[in-house]
């Protein structure tokens, strides 16, 4: 999963195994507002269930 803010992660329940990452001074779109942060922690979501 990912946030913006720490209040999205508090009210997250995140599945067994799962992750979250807050990326801190991005809006409600990271994959435009930092996509320097956002699209790694992507590519490796997508490698994952790829592998799954």
């Amino acid at each position: 999963m990912l946030f913006f803010d720490m209040t999205g992660c508090r009210m997250a329940a995140c599945p067994a195994g799962g992750k979250a990452h807050l990326l801190d001074k991005s809006g409600h779109a990271p994959f435009w507002d930092s996509p320097g942060r956002f699209n790694p922690i992507f590519a490796r979501f997508l490698e994952s269930v790829d592998q799954a």
